[in-house]
């Protein structure tokens, strides 16, 4: 029987720049210890890159995560990223990006594994605990109900990090700030 494979997408952000073992510690989390050298094997076995854009837009690969280390601490990189596949059946991917210029990251986890997703997203979380924007459900008033309903499924979905709130009830009118 196949694995049915899961996705999630976050993005989140850091009021400061992370120190780079934070990063190295995301990196083997999700790819394992010894792969720092950033093996390249066949597409059918997988693959991890690493690499590193400067402020002007010129893009640099990485021959091991030890070269992006020096980038990032020489602070030449305006963002980073790494990718890449772990080979069970079916293959895990990963995506990364950091702009520590801005504070910002995404990630992207395809994987059939709860383990792997819940891993790596309560780690994300942690080197990126501010969430980006939130959701805001607008509603005609005869469908309170069905706002409320979609509030709370939005609210599990999308988990602590990101805000959701419905208009009228859960911000101060003239505001910009939730009621609660």
């Amino acid at each position: 029987m196949a694995k049915i494979t899961k996705s999630r997408a976050m993005a989140a952000r850091v009021d400061t720049p992370l120190e780079f073992p934070a990063l190295e510690s995301f990196f083997d989390a999700f790819f394992g210890l010894g792969k720092q050298a950033l093996p390249k094997f066949a597409q059918a076995l997988g693959h991890i890159s690493a690499r590193w854009q400067e402020k002007d837009g010129a893009m640099h690969e990485a021959e091991s995560l030890e070269e992006l280390k020096e980038a990032y601490e020489r602070g030449v990189t305006y963002q980073l990223e790494f990718s890449g596949s772990r080979l069970p059946k079916p293959p895990e991917n990963i995506s990364f990006l950091y702009r520590s210029g801005l504070g910002d990251a995404t990630l992207e986890i395809r994987t059939s594994s709860n383990t792997a997703i819940n891993t790596l997203v309560s780690q994300f979380k942690q080197l990126f605990p501010l969430p980006i924007g939130g959701v805001f459900v607008s509603y005609d008033t005869r469908e309170l109900r069905l706002a409320e309903f979609l509030k709370a499924v939005l609210e599990a979905r999308l988990g602590p990090g990101v805000p959701v709130f419905v208009a009228k009830r859960d911000i101060n009118p003239g505001t910009t700030q939730l009621g609660k």
